[in-house]
């Protein structure tokens, strides 16, 4: 299906196709007279992506050669034919311009003439071949004039290259015998282009583009079957009603076919390699000659190679330009054709000379025509009328653009310029978009210029503003397409920083506390507009602001926290910026929120070869008190640990506990509970949200059982290991989501570590069983053991791997119960037998080895961070202090 539809892009291929007035019989026997001829060549030059081989635009745009054909017709007389043929030198100006001057023959003024230019002809075009065709027809000439198309492709460089030939042709008659306008003249080559991808969109926010589809990528394109010679010159009879560009092809009266052509690969034809930047989804601007519709075994087809980025599969499929299963449509000069992949179905061949002939192509697409008339000159007779653009883009949020244009007409004939639309109200105002025409200046040359001033407001209609501008001069008629797209916020964020402290029940500083962010790929349309953005609200921190676009592509602002609302519970969390911006997808950012854990206070008691917390020179001590370890700038953010310490236990009594208010107790050896009231009221503090962590390893495990459960109803018990054991953390069971053996407490990793493949050692004795009532083996989670079978001594018998606990955890409320007593005990970097708590100079958790020995690693401080950051996280959310259990424990 052809679509008439203006493309504005890459290459510059419009026809501008004229042709001499045939109302006068050849006369070439009249005595003939030296016309001067000045000419300018504007050379419709490849873009960007857009070069017809891999050369540069000023190659392939280059003029080497050119000759110029003079055709006459007498008054009264129907065709014109060739009277003389020049070959021309050519200045070249730069930017695809090219001037020359020459001289002319023609028959005297009862005659009229009219130009033509070939340039960059094959070999056999040569001057005495054109003259040998004097007296013929213009069509008679250009059927002549063709050129072979086999090695034309074939250029890997500047210096290594066939021109492609041009044309170009204008009407402006030469009256005058003595002088002659000069003449502007579109030199244009005889080429369709191809646009191979995958997901073809156009919208009015993106361009025009491929999205690609899922799971292909775009490995290669090849051409098959293209012409091998090609005519230069359009026919007359393929013009279209506007006689503007053809609307068939052009082909010679024997075109050869290239069977097997791949176009760029050196044998007769191309491929086309994707590259890294736009592999996924296209290979743009393949050009190739125009070929007339034929059966489908000869007719110009492309292969595509698609690779299967799961599978790494590369397979091949042949795309066809059909109207139907045994014809094929047309490839016309400027006009670009889209060969748009929209799904794979098959594997495809294993070649593509197999893909060829295949039987179905095994992917779904689509082939659609446009037209690519873009041509910005209009003629008649000695008259031109050029214009700036033939198509204006206005910003969305209002703009002021120029228009220009050029005339040789007198001034006594005027330009009109109106919308083809006209508001009644007001003729020169449509949809709020306006024009003002300056004041014309006309040269020494009678060459006039002016400018229109298209004036734009916001468009907040979200669709385009489509118009167009007309104008009328003389006898030349045209028009300009003005689009004002909906106003585009397609920017994105490059980068945001959070700065600021931020506490529980605080409210945020607005001078101190906010979120930096910078702006980028900022549309110049969107200046002066209004752009906001947004976070969610983490424990009641939420951060917005909106302001006005000052600057682009980049732009950096700051998000401020509501500084009338108090910030919620302490924890760290995610902070994703969302914004008004109309790209797609829409542009996110993420920023990591930390507010710190409020003030802990942890009642230590027992000996000192339990808590260890009692000491100031313990290593766990250290561990605990170190503000990079937990302080509002640590690890973990909290905002102060207290201890209060203790050697006895007889203290511990409900009213104790409700004095003190702790919320973690850590009981350590040798002060178990040792009656019921202290078990009760250890109990009750459980009951309302209290963390209690137990090291002990002795007396009193009915009591402990107590914990669990309020009665013995349980066994619990332990066994001496004789220092000899290296413990390994098993991976099962329900520790596959235990927050203290993964580390992902609230939702956050704190220490950036699991207790997977960790050991730890004791001084001297573990837990042995834990033995659950029935029904409730849930609620208890085992920190299972292995045995290491590497002993001190040889003379001690490898126990095998036990299954047993190192230490449980009680779901049911904040209560773990480490079977080791001295699991806390090192001392001045004293590193004996029972001192198995080890940090490093910062006093951060450390591996140690067991009395110096490699077979024993020893990781009791990376457990207890893990442990101790847990219970800071269970007494913030749900401890004694801040609201009691929750039924998610």
């Amino acid at each position: 299906m052809i679509k008439d539809k203006i493309y504005w892009g890459t290459a510059c291929l419009a026809l501008l196709l004229g042709g001499c007035t045939d109302n006068i019989a050849p006369n070439v026997d009249t005595e003939m007279e030296v016309v001067p001829i000045s000419v300018n060549l504007h050379v419709s030059s490849t873009q960007g992506n857009g070069n017809t081989r891999i050369i540069t635009n000023n190659a392939e745009s280059d003029i080497e050669s050119m000759y110029a054909l003079s055709f006459t017709k007498k008054k009264g007389g129907t065709e014109s034919t060739l009277t003389d043929v020049q070959e021309v030198d050519v200045t070249n100006l730069g930017g695809g311009t090219f001037k020359a001057s020459f001289n002319i023959k023609r028959p005297k003024e009862s005659d009229e003439t009219c130009m033509s230019y070939v340039a960059n002809t094959s070999s056999s075009i040569t001057l005495e071949s054109i003259n040998a065709l004097k007296g013929k027809t213009k069509e008679q000439v250009y059927d002549k004039l063709t050129f072979n198309t086999e090695n034309k492709w074939e250029a890997t460089s500047d210096t290594k290259y066939i021109p492609i030939p041009m044309w170009g042709e204008v009407d402006t008659a030469v009256t005058a015998a003595t002088r002659s306008e000069e003449q502007i003249v579109n030199m244009l080559r005889a080429l369709a282009r191809f646009d191979v991808g995958l997901g073809f969109d156009t919208s009015h926010m993106t361009g025009e583009t491929f999205k690609g589809i899922d799971n292909y990528e775009l490995e290669d394109v090849h051409v098959f079957r293209i012409m091998g010679n090609a005519r230069i010159a359009p026919d007359s009879t393929c013009f279209d009603a506007s006689k503007t560009i053809c609307s068939a092809p052009t082909v010679p009266g024997n075109p050869k076919l290239i069977e097997a052509g791949r176009v760029g690969s050196g044998d007769k034809g191309f491929v086309y390699n994707t590259t890294k930047e736009n592999k996924i989804s296209i290979v743009r601007t393949i050009y190739v000659p125009e070929c007339r519709k034929t059966n489908v075994d000869s007719a110009t087809v492309v292969v595509v190679g698609l690779r299967n980025t799961k599978t790494n599969h590369l397979g091949y499929y042949c795309l066809k330009n059909q109207t139907s299963k045994k014809e094929q449509k047309s490839v016309i000069r400027n006009y670009r054709y889209v060969f748009d992949v929209k799904s794979v179905s098959g594997e495809g061949q294993t070649g593509p000379l197999e893909a060829l002939t295949a039987v179905t192509p095994g992917v779904d697409y689509t082939v659609e025509a446009y037209n690519m008339n873009n041509d910005n000159l209009y003629m008649e007779g000695h008259y031109y009328f050029k214009v700036s653009e033939r198509a204006i883009k206005l910003f969305a949020q209002g703009e002021v653009k120029k228009l220009t244009y050029e005339t040789n007409l007198p001034k006594s004939l005027p330009v009109k310029w109106e919308w083809d639309e006209a508001d009644p109200k007001n003729p020169s105002t449509l949809k709020g978009v306006s024009f003002k025409v300056g004041t014309p200046v006309t040269d020494a040359n009678d060459i006039t210029t002016d400018t229109v001033t298209i004036t734009a407001p916001i468009n907040s209609t979200g669709k385009d503003i489509k118009l167009k501008l007309k104008f009328t001069a003389g006898g030349i008629k045209g028009e300009v397409n003005v689009i004002q797209p909906p106003l585009s916020m397609a920017y994105g964020i490059e980068e945001a920083t959070l700065y600021g402290h931020y506490m529980p029940e605080d409210i945020p500083n607005r001078d101190n506390d906010y979120i930096e962010v910078t702006m980028k790929d900022i549309p110049d349309e969107s200046l002066g507009t209004t752009w906001s953005m947004t976070t969610n609200e983490f424990n009641g921190l939420k951060f917005s602001a909106e302001g006005k676009f000052t600057q682009s592509p980049t732009q950096t602002v700051r998000l401020y926290a509501d500084d009338k609302k108090q910030i919620g519970k302490a924890g760290r969390g995610t902070l994703t910026i969302t914004c008004n911006s109309t790209a797609n997808p829409a542009p996110k950012k993420e920023v990591s929120v930390l507010i710190g854990f409020s003030a802990k206070k942890i009642l230590a008691y027992g000996d000192w070869y339990g808590a260890a917390l009692n000491y100031g020179s313990s290593y766990s001590r250290k561990f605990v008190t170190k503000k990079e370890n937990f302080g509002l700038d640590g690890t973990v953010p909290v905002e102060t640990i207290t201890l209060e310490t203790s050697n006895k236990s007889d203290a511990i009594t409900d009213e104790f506990i409700q004095k003190q208010k702790p919320d973690i107790i850590l009981i350590g050896y040798n002060e178990p509970p040792k009656n019921d009231s202290q078990a009760k009221a250890l109990k009750n503090y459980m009951d309302q949200g209290g963390v209690v962590m137990l090291f002990e390893e002795t007396a009193g495990d009915s009591y402990v059982d107590a914990l669990f459960y309020g009665a013995a109803t349980h066994h619990s018990g332990h066994g001496d290991n004789d220092d000899k054991a290296g413990i390994v953390l098993n991976d099962g069971g329900a520790l596959a989501n235990d927050p203290i053996y993964t580390g992902n407490i609230g939702g956050h990793n704190y220490w950036g570590f699991s207790l997977k493949g960790m050991s730890l050692n004791d001084d001297g004795n573990i837990p042995n069983t834990v033995t659950p009532n029935p029904g409730h083996e849930d609620e208890i989670i085992c920190y299972a053991t292995s045995y290491s079978t590497k002993m001190k001594d040889d003379d001690h018998k490898p126990r095998g791997e036990w299954e047993e606990p190192v230490f449980v955890r009680y779901t049911k409320r904040h209560f773990v119960w480490i079977g080791d007593g001295g699991f806390l005990t090192g001392f001045n970097g004293t590193e004996g037998t029972r001192q198995p708590f080890s940090v490093d100079a910062n006093f951060r958790p450390r591996r140690r080895y067991y009395e110096g020995k490699k077979n024993w690693p020893c990781d009791n401080s990376f457990i207890f961070a893990n442990m101790l950051t847990w219970a800071i996280y269970e007494a913030e959310y749900h401890g004694y202090n801040t609201g009691g259990l929750s039924s998610d424990q």
